[in-house]
């Protein structure tokens, strides 16, 4: 069978598999539910990547020609460039690698049994949940390392203390602004993605013990 996001070749491909606490009659609704909550939550998840998307192009955009005259007015434009590089780099590497760890339903193993196809989507959820823990880790690090360049570039040449000043409070709010990022991200996912790994591990369960 060629593989598809279609419902009804999944349809298809599931009529004669067993889950235990579903009644025969309901089986094919209960599958079409169960696989509508990841075309859901990818739909939703894309919807929200768009958006991010577009903001952060705006911002980048908006913000460089005040970034190049901070710098020229500090004397120091290699480091804002820099600095900049360093954010630029940084976001993308790491939505990039967002991207590409997203579930996607269309990639999915249609065309294997129930039982991979379900061990698959729990795998590819897992994957994605992790995304925030090291891989945010190092953006979260890249920022800072562009962030403290740009302020270097930015303020110029003025009492150590003052720099250090400036240099803490700013890493301390991105540190902040990338803690509270974090824990919102965590609320999604425990609200949005747990509930269905949990509903696909327990339909898994039942079809090794059936």
């Amino acid at each position: 069978m060629k593989a598809t996001n279609d419902f009804a070749e999944l349809q298809a491909l599931w009529t004669n598999q067993k889950v235990d606490e579903v009644a025969m009659g309901d089986k094919l609704s209960y599958m079409d539910s169960l696989l509508g909550k990841l075309k859901s939550l990818q739909l939703h998840q894309d919807r929200l990547n768009r958006i991010k998307l577009i903001i952060i192009i705006l911002l980048l955009g908006s913000s460089l020609p005040s970034v190049v005259k901070l710098g020229l007015q500090g004397n120091h434009l290699y480091f804002v460039l820099l600095g900049y590089a360093v954010v630029i780099l940084s976001i993308i590497s790491f939505f990039t690698y967002y991207l590409r760890n997203q579930l996607k339903v269309s990639k999915l193993p249609f065309d294997r049994s129930t039982e991979q196809f379900l061990g698959t989507a729990i795998n590819r959820l897992i994957k994605q949940n992790n995304i925030f823990k090291k891989p945010f880790l190092f953006f979260i690090l890249g920022m800072l390392i562009g962030l403290n360049l740009l302020l270097w570039g930015i303020i110029g040449d003025i009492d150590m203390v003052e720099r250090i000043q400036i240099h803490g409070v700013s890493s301390a709010f991105l540190l902040l602004a990338g803690f509270l990022g974090h824990q919102f991200r965590l609320l999604r996912i425990k609200n949005e993605v747990l509930p269905i790994v949990e509903e696909l591990v327990r339909v898994k369960k039942n079809l090794s013990k059936g």
